[in-house]
């Protein structure tokens, strides 16, 4: 809703000053960064995309790694300080007119600054509050170790530092004993150990290969097709639609008309369709379903938000063959 409403006052602001100021804002359509991939392509730069099963920062981290030619990693991402990876550089510090930069450098930030060990990075970041644990289950904590209402930053990390080196906690996920130990120390009980687990394997780079889960029966060689193209940006979601699933982010639509998400709803169901053979007879699709996450203004309240998906029938072609099947499938 925050981004709409960024998009809504885009529109606001041309329709108020088109003729005499020039439109400069700082939201990004998503659909701009989906057409930047194909653009760098063109410019013959090498690009990646992942699965959801595999985090980006993990997958970019372990890729910098097993590759001698990154000699950094440029982001705005502090999680890539915590990661053991290749130095950081600053995205935010960046001149380009001046062609500077501020790179950051762990073993440094983790010694020098928080007086711990690198490999203690990650249980640091847990218990300051990250993805897995939040900043908000740990505020009691903060105030017990710094013995006041509300601790500011620096105060903060100052003594969970102390804290983790008088408790010697190295920050292993597979100890048992000492995520048991410390979840009575931050939560009062051993009940959110798991949490502070999943936090720390979060932090885990190379997790070895994850299976495909696709929902479509295929051959292997087809199988490892739709992944290698998929991986290499050379299509945008025929992955995701083998898992029967389909997104569509907010684009840059100024609401009067009809959203392009329900434009192109009827021909998206004709394609589920071919993808999943149920072109046949109707009855033969009543167990099938794909779940749309897609962005328009009317689906956005309390019973229909992004978190529910709606659930999708495909609907069949009137007129189809089996070659016009396969030539769909070969085009994919």
């Amino acid at each position: 809703m925050d981004k709409y409403r960024k998009i809504a006052s885009i529109f606001n602001y041309i329709s108020q000053n088109f003729q005499n100021k020039a439109i400069a804002r700082p939201h990004v359509s998503p659909a701009l960064k989906l057409l930047a991939k194909f653009a760098l392509k063109e410019l013959g730069i090498d690009m990646y995309q992942t699965d959801r099963q595999v985090g980006a920062k993990n997958y970019i981290a372990d890729f910098a790694n097993k590759n001698v030619v990154v000699f950094a990693i440029l982001s705005n991402d502090s999680d890539f300080i915590i990661l053991d990876n290749k130095p950081v550089l600053s995205f935010f510090k960046l001149r380009l007119n001046e062609l500077q930069i501020v790179m950051y450098d762990r073993n440094c930030f983790a010694r020098r600054y928080l007086n711990i060990s690198p490999t203690q990075l990650s249980l640091f970041a847990c218990l300051m509050g990250n993805d897995y644990v939040p900043f908000e289950n740990l505020k009691q904590f903060h105030q017990c170790l710094a013995n006041r209402e509300n601790p500011c930053k620096e105060v903060r990390v100052k003594n969970l530092c102390l804290l983790i080196k008088q408790k010697e906690w190295t920050g292993n996920f597979k100890h048992k004993r000492e995520l048991a130990s410390m979840s009575r120390e931050v939560f009062g009980h051993e009940n959110r150990s798991n949490l502070i687990k999943c936090g720390l394997e979060s932090y885990v780079i190379d997790k070895g290969t994850i299976p495909l889960t696709l929902c479509v029966r295929m051959r292997p060689d087809f199988e490892h097709a739709v992944h290698e193209r998929h991986f290499n940006c050379s299509n945008v979601c025929i992955f995701n639609l083998c898992k029967k699933e389909y997104g569509s982010s907010e684009v840059l639509e100024d609401g009067s008309r009809i959203p392009s998400a329900l434009i192109y709803g009827e021909i998206r169901q004709r394609c589920y369709g071919i993808l999943f053979n149920c072109f046949v007879e109707p009855d033969s699709v009543k167990s099938i379903f794909i779940e749309e996450r897609c962005w328009y203004k009317k689906n956005q309240n309390v019973n229909n938000d992004l978190n529910e998906p709606e659930r999708i029938c495909p609907l069949r072609l009137s007129y189809t063959s089996k070659f016009f099947k396969c030539a769909m499938l070969l085009s994919l």
